[in-house]
This record gives structure tokens, C-alpha cells and sequence, in this order.
């Protein structure tokens, strides 16, 4: 493909892809597009442009998916094998980002920047100008990077010695540069070297039949550990069942009570014991007995007395109920009492008022003054014949009153000898349950320490049984009980034997193994590996640039 049409390719990506996209479609002002070119020695370059669409202007262009089916077939047909496209996936959800990149292409005249070739002081050089920011002033934010061998001088911002970078610049942005080796020597060297090296060492150890003896002696002393460490466990685990049967041999022979001279002072030690541990609970069985008995008695009193107190709380609950109803009747008179009080207290007053207008009315010249003093005559009488039916009602009233208070005196007798009684009772039952409770609690108390005591003494016991095995087994007592244990012992004892002897001889195989060699062997292998590494790292790095 020639370089006029390369050229082409990237103005349309520049013109077509950034103003038609971002622009044209969306809105002047807003977007972005960071350029990053490295130069190389020969005139080659390398380009990467990435594009960002904010997400509210390509909802305009009508979404990502209608964005880049309108714009990338078109690219694509004008790309060619030396250029990729990508869409990058962002945290940043309010803008898409798309990457345009290049692998190394020859430059032309026809570029988006100029490379011309010149003298600076006294060595060769190159100045770089990047053409083509007329275009880009529109956009929101622009960057461009540029990547060399060496930066001799530029208007930009100087990263390092070998990149400058312009942000949203204004003016051309240019640099004299020394562009970056197409091949790059040192690499390549040392990955020669370091191969030469890899290649003598190991030619050297297998043609010396070093490394295959260093290996066999290493493989070998390698199994030996393995099955050394593998014996080791069954060891450890048969030792544990032999220890298990052991312990278990202790409690048969101490459960049947076999006997043999040989273990007769441990034995006289567990009989010693086991009598007390007897007699302790022969003791312990009496004391319970009479402690169940003492509990029986004291909730036989506690039910008779509890039943005394429930029949008077139920009379005393009856009677109360009584004298609330005789007050209740008591307080509902004395408000009616009141309420007719005041109703007279009225009345009269209405009397007055009537008479007083009767006088005036007997005074005075009306022509209807016969007529109004015989209504307030007629008036004056139904007023205090309604006085008299409301003294009539209060009488009645009070009379019931007097008869309600004269029957609340029994019935509070009556409470009052109910309270004395339910007293009485809960003295006499407090009295009565109090021994029985400090019986209770000092027999209870008793039964504790004696349990204490007994457990004290089965924990004694317990390791004399456990290792009264170990004594049984060496003086073989006869005995149908055991027979069958001291055979599983046997047993175990014959494997453990055979392992351990096995274990043993390879411990000393280990222990004259050649160390030397397998420490030479290990040392050959890990430099091996350390050159084989450092090749790989340096082949990598050297592709990545």
C-alpha cells in the first residue's frame, strides 16, 4: 500500500471521524481527542488517537450503536492492514471512548505533521510540527504526545527526555527531536548473550554428565525423603493405636480384676480407692434417700397450708367485692343528695324573684295586674310544691345513705378478720417450712461435697487405669478377657517394628546422600531458570516496543 494513501487514511480519521462524529453530529465545543505518535530512525511512526464522545451528545448522533454503524463501515473501508480500531471500555459512564492505532508505518510528506531533517548544533536531528491543530481548535479538550529517542528542544511541556506533550495548545506545537532506534541493539545483544550463556552452561553440564548424575542423586534422595516421610505417618499412627490398645488393655484388666504380682502395688493403690469411691456412695445413696424424704415432707405442709391460704383469699376477695358495691352505692346517693340540694337551692331563689315582681305588679296601675298576680301566685306555688317532692326525694335519699354506712361496719369486721387469719396462716407456714428448708439445703450441700469427693477420686483413678496397661502387657496375666488384646498388641507391635527398621534405613540413606550434589544440582536448575527468565522478559520487552 503506498504512503499517499496512508496519508489519506489518517486525515480522514482526523477530518472525517473527529468533525463528522463529534462535531457535526453533536455540537461544536464538546469531545476530545489525544493523539500520541513516536517517531523512530528511518522515518517510521507510530500512531494512537483516542476519541471521547460525552454521552448526552451521542444520544443526538443517536446512541453508540447507531454511531458506530454509521461511521466505522466507512472507516473500515479506508483502513487497511496497518491500522486497528477499538471501542474502550470506561468507569466514566458519561463519555464513550474509542482508540484508532496504527502499527509502524513509513512517514510522507502528505502527514498530518511535518519531519524535516536538519543540523543542530553540530548533529543530526529532526523537527516535528504537528499541522493540523487549525483543525482542532473547535474541540472541548485535545492533547497531543509525542514519544522520541531524545528531546532536544519544544515549545511543549517536557515529561521526560524522551516524551513532550501539548494540552489544548494554541499555537503549532513543534520539537526537535532524535527519533528512536528501529532496532533497538542493546536488547537484541542481551538476549544473544544471555542465550549463548544459557546454551554453554547446560552443553557444558550434559556433555560433563554432571547434571544427569547431580540429577539421578537428587531424584533419588528426593523418593527416600518422600517415602521416608510417608513411613514417618504410618509410624506416628501406628504408634497411636499401639498407645489406644495399651490404654484400653489397662481398663479390661482393671474391670475384670485380673491380678499379677508383678503390678501388685498400682493394683493395691486402685483397690485402695475404689473402696473409698464405694463407701462414698453407699453414703451418698442414704443421704439422697433422706433428702428425698425431707422434700416430701416439706411439700406435703407447703400444699396444706397453700390450700388454708387460697379458700380465705377467695372469701377475703368475695367480701372486698361486697364492700366495694356497698361504697359504690354510698358515693352514687351522695351525688344525688347534692344534685337535689342544688335544684332547691334554685327554686328558691326563683321564689324570690317571682315574689318580687308580685310586688311590683300589686303596686302598679296595670290594667292587667289581676291576671299577672294570680300567674305569679300560681307560679310561687308550683315552685315550692316542687320544693317540698325534691325534700321529700332527699329524705329518702338520706335514709338510704345511713342504712348503706350502717352495713359497711361488719363487712370491714369481716375483711379485717379474713386478713388476720390469711396472716396467720403464712406465719404459721413460714415457721413451719423454715427447718425443712435448712435441712434441705445443708443435705443438698452434703450430697455436692460427696459427689465432689467421688469424682475426685475417679479422676485419680482414671490415668493408674490407663497406664495400668503398659504393666498388664509385660506380665501377660492369663486371662480370657485379655487374650484377645494382647494379640491386637502383638500385631501392632510387629508392624511398628518392621516400619520403624524401614524408616531407619532410610534416614541413613539420606544422612549419606552426597549433599553436594544435590545442592549442585538445585544451584544448575535455578540458573537455568533465572537465564531462561531474563531472556523471556527481555524477548517481551523488546516486542512491546
Amino acid at each position: 500500500m503506498d504512503n499517499n494513501r496512508i496519508s489519506r487514511k489518517i486525515i480522514y480519521l482526523f477530518f472525517i471521524f473527529s468533525l463528522s462524529s463529534i462535531c457535526f453530529l453533536t455540537g461544536c465545543g464538546v469531545g476530545s481527542l489525544d493523539t500520541d505518535i513516536t517517531v523512530y530512525s528511518g522515518n517510521y511512526t507510530k500512531i494512537i488517537m483516542t476519541i471521547g464522545v460525552p454521552e448526552e451528545q451521542m444520544q443526538i448522533a443517536g446512541g453508540p450503536q447507531e454511531f458506530e454503524k454509521e461511521v466505522f463501515p466507512e472507516l473500515e473501508s479506508e483502513l487497511g492492514e496497518e491500522w486497528t480500531w477499538r471501542k474502550i471500555e470506561s468507569k466514566n459512564s458519561t463519555t464513550h471512548f474509542y482508540e484508532i492505532k496504527s502499527s509502524k508505518i513509513k512517514i510522507n510528506e502528505d502527514e498530518i505533521f511535518t519531519w524535516d531533517e536538519f543540523q543542530y548544533n553540530n548533529r543530526k536531528a529532526y523537527r516535528f510540527e504537528f499541522t493540523e491543530i487549525d483543525d482542532l481548535q473547535y474541540l472541548e479538550n485535545f492533547s497531543v504526545t509525542l514519544h522520541a529517542g531524545n528531546i532536544l528542544e519544544s515549545n511543549g511541556t517536557q515529561v521526560d527526555s524522551d516524551t513532550v506533550t501539548w494540552i489544548n495548545p494554541r499555537t503549532t506545537p513543534y520539537a526537535i527531536v532524535i527519533p528512536k532506534g528501529s532496532i533497538q541493539w542493546i536488547p537484541i545483544l542481551a538476549i544473544g548473550a544471555l542465550s549463548l550463556l544459557f546454551v554453554a552452561f547446560l552443553f557444558i553440564l550434559l556433555l560433563s554428565g554432571k547434571l544427569k548424575k547431580w540429577g539421578e542423586i537428587t531424584l533419588s534422595s528426593s523418593k527416600w525423603q518422600l517415602q521416608a516421610t510417608k513411613l514417618g505417618g504410618e509410624r506416628k499412627k501406628i504408634e497411636q493405636e499401639k498407645a489406644n490398645l495399651i490404654t484400653n488393655l489397662g481398663n479390661q484388666a482393671w474391670s475384670a480384676r485380673v491380678y499379677h504380682a508383678d503390678y501388685d502395688e498400682q493394683y493395691s493403690v486402685l483397690e485402695n480407692l475404689e473402696t473409698q469411691s464405694k463407701e462414698l456412695n453407699e453414703k451418698l445413696v442414704k443421704i439422697e434417700s433422706q433428702l428425698g424424704l425431707v422434700r416430701e415432707e416439706r411439700n406435703k405442709i407447703d400444699k396444706e397450708y397453700t390450700t388454708q391460704l387460697n379458700g380465705f383469699q377467695a372469701e377475703a376477695k368475695e367480701v372486698n367485692t361486697r364492700l366495694s358495691q356497698a361504697q359504690t352505692k354510698i358515693s352514687t346517693t351522695d351525688k344525688q343528695i347534692t344534685r337535689l340540694a342544688q335544684e332547691q337551692t334554685k327554686m328558691h331563689s326563683e321564689i324570690q324573684t317571682f315574689r318580687t315582681k308580685l310586688s311590683e305588679v300589686e303596686l302598679s296601675d296595670s290594667p292587667e295586674k289581676d291576671s299577672q298576680i294570680l300567674s305569679y301566685k300560681n307560679a310561687i306555688s308550683a315552685v315550692e310544691n316542687s320544693i317540698i317532692s325534691r325534700a321529700s326525694e332527699s329524705e329518702t335519699l338520706q335514709n338510704e345513705k345511713i342504712e348503706f354506712e350502717s352495713s359497711l361496719e361488719p363487712i370491714q369486721d369481716q375483711i379485717n378478720l379474713l386478713n388476720q387469719k390469711i396472716d396467720q396462716v403464712k406465719g404459721d407456714q413460714k415457721s413451719s417450712l423454715s427447718p425443712l428448708d435448712q435441712n434441705i439445703a445443708e443435705l443438698s450441700m452434703e450430697v455436692k461435697n460427696l459427689k465432689n469427693e467421688i469424682s475426685s477420686i475417679r479422676q485419680k483413678m482414671s490415668p493408674l487405669i490407663n497406664n495400668l496397661g503398659s504393666l498388664v502387657i509385660n506380665a501377660r496375666p492369663e486371662s480370657e478377657n485379655l487374650s484377645s488384646t494382647y494379640q491386637q498388641i502383638d500385631r501392632v507391635k510387629s508392624q511398628l517394628t518392621s516400619i520403624s527398621i524401614e524408616h531407619d534405613l532410610l534416614k541413613t540413606r539420606l544422612e549419606t546422600a552426597d549433599k553436594s550434589a544435590i545442592r549442585n544440582f538445585i544451584i544448575s536448575i535455578i540458573g537455568l531458570l533465572f537465564l531462561a527468565i531474563a531472556i523471556i522478559v527481555l524477548v517481551a520487552f523488546f516486542l512491546a516496543t
